[in-house]
C-alpha cells in the first residue's frame, strides 16, 4: 500500500530496538517509501536479543527536497552515529 506514495514516511515503534540495530531503516530513495522503527525511551532492546537500559528517538528536520532524521541517545546527550539518514523526497511533490 505505501509503495503508491513514495513520499511517505512511517515511523514504527514498540519494537525497542536500539537505532544502532541493523535494519530500523528501509526505503527512502525517492521511489519508495521511507520506514523508520523508532526505538523507546523506556528500554532497549539489542540485535543479540538482550534487554539494554537506555532511551533513544529520532530528532525530524524537514526540507524542500528532503528530510533528515537523526537518532538520538537521550540518556547519554549524544547522536546515535549509526541512526543518521537522508530520505530523498520525489521531485513535484
Amino acid at each position: 500500500m505505501l509503495k503508491k506514495h513514495p513520499q511517505a514516511i512511517l515511523f514504527s515503534g514498540h519494537t525497542h530496538w536500539e537505532l544502532a540495530a541493523a535494519h530500523n531503516y528501509y526505503g527512502g530513495d525517492g521511489e519508495e517509501p521511507a520506514i523508520f522503527n523508532a526505538a523507546s525511551v523506556a528500554y532497549l532492546w539489542t540485535d543479540e536479543d538482550e534487554h539494554k537500559d537506555g532511551s533513544q528517538g529520532y530528532y525530524v528536520e524537514v526540507y524542500p527536497d528532503y528530510v533528515r532524521v537523526k537518532g538520538r541517545d537521550f540518556e547519554q546527550g549524544t547522536w546515535v552515529r549509526e541512526a543518521q539518514f537522508q530520505v530523498k523526497l520525489p521531485s513535484g511533490r
